[in-house]
């Protein structure tokens, strides 16, 4: 009997360590928030890159079954690879300054040029930037992943950057560099909207991993919700001349289906009634209107509107046959972008499909390009100037014809710069 109860205890003992042991691995080791200082001081926690070595050549194209004309060749080597007859999906995919090339590269598939052009936002942008428009003293807020702090495309305009409730784990795992991405486009020295304006970033994570999820992650948009706040606290304390005006916002879900959604829309709210424009996907939610993603063919002109098209990350069909047809859309560039990468402070990244994201950021550029034209700038008159000088581009999309709007950003700065 002495034996069974020596064996019970032990089992017991088993148990309840490893219990323990889950709960301090779920709690404790996963996530962290740090902040860069308290009161009224604050500053930037510096997050280096990770460098990554070429994986093996022919990776991506080992797969003979694989017929996407989408690949990501970010940092493969393709030097020994006979790519003669791959200009077509060379055309539509990812790569960086980490990819090698071979020497011998269909005429058509340039990708110097690619990159370079990826760095042009369009429309104009770059015009009004010899003009001095070009953001500054305005400041743009970004909620986001993780990035590298130092990156030339921005760090001297990097004001804040903190984290909330980030995975610990994070520099063993790969980064995909969005939140990088994300300045880029809006506000980066080379390929932004805006590259004159100044930056406050707060890096978060929608939910958490757990074990005791169903699939080991559980979203809770209280986390949102937080790094927004600590955005309107921070803006507390900045003078008049530097408050921040817009806050990009990527994350986005449907309504009330995940847990501190609400949180989330309450705290989005607060910071619309400061007069704060939020560049989010709930845009329809909290102004009326959608914005929706534009493909660029890698080699066409970024200046001309008939290089575009509307992208994959828009659902063309819902604006012209659905009960959200009578819901204002703009069309806004999203795909065919060089951005700025996570794998160095000098390294840039070429996204063929880019993200629904992206555009995001691109509308937040121009909104602050239009704060400096207009300083008594608000999200209803930017908003009445985008529809109405809006660029009428016909589509056809599934033997049928229609008509988009796309944003026209010198248009808009005319209608403002006195």
């Amino acid at each position: 009997m002495n034996k069974w109860n020596i064996y019970l205890k032990g089992g017991l003992i088993v148990i309840l360590c490893g219990f323990a042991s889950i709960l301090i691995f779920n709690s404790f080791l996963f996530y962290n928030t740090e902040y860069s200082g308290s009161g009224n001081i604050f500053g930037v926690l510096e997050r280096k890159a990770r460098q990554k070595t070429n994986r093996k050549n022919q990776e991506p194209f080992k797969n003979k079954n694989n017929k996407s004309s989408n690949r990501d060749l970010s940092g493969v080597d393709l030097s020994a690879v006979d790519l003669s007859d791959k200009a077509g999906i060379l055309l539509n995919s990812d790569f960086d300054a980490f990819t090698k090339w071979p020497k011998n590269l269909p005429k058509s598939f340039i990708p110097s040029k690619i990159l370079e052009m990826g760095k042009n936002p369009g429309f104009g942008i770059r015009a009004l930037h010899k003009k001095n428009i070009n953001g500054k003293g305005v400041s743009i807020a970004v909620i986001d992943q993780r990035i590298l702090t130092g990156h030339s495309e921005y760090k001297e305009r990097l004001k804040l950057y903190e984290e909330i409730h980030y995975l610990r784990l994070h520099d063993l795992l790969e980064r995909g560099g969005h939140g990088e991405a994300m300045i880029s486009i809006a506000a980066g020295n080379v390929s932004g909207v805006a590259p004159k304006s100044d930056i406050y970033y707060i890096a978060t994570d929608p939910g958490t991993m757990s074990v005791f999820a169903s699939s080991w992650y559980a979203y809770d948009f209280k986390w949102l919700a937080k790094a927004v706040n600590r955005i309107l606290s921070v803006n507390k304390i900045l003078p008049p001349s530097e408050k921040i005006k817009i806050m990009v916002f990527s994350f986005a879900w449907p309504e009330g289906s995940v847990k501190g959604y609400d949180e989330l829309l309450k705290a989005l709210s607060e910071a619309a009634k400061e007069g704060i424009f939020i560049a989010s996907p709930l845009s329809s939610k909290l102004y009326g209107y959608r914005i929706a993603a534009l493909d660029r063919a890698s080699l066409r002109e970024p200046n001309f509107f008939e290089s575009y098209a509307p992208s994959i990350w828009f659902d063309f069909s819902s604006e012209n046959g659905s009960g959200n047809a009578d819901m204002k859309t703009v069309y806004v560039p999203s795909n065919s972008r060089t951005v700025a990468s996570a794998k160095g402070e000098d390294n840039y990244h070429f996204s063929k499909r880019g993200k629904y994201s992206f555009a995001v950021s691109y509308m937040a550029g121009v909104y602050a390009l239009a704060c400096q034209a207009d300083n008594d700038m608000t999200p209803k008159k930017f908003l009445k100037a985008v529809f109405e000088t809006a660029e009428i581009l016909s589509v056809q999309e599934a033997e049928k014809k229609y008509k988009i709007k796309i944003i026209n950003p010198g248009k808009i700065i005319k209608k403002f710069k006195k």
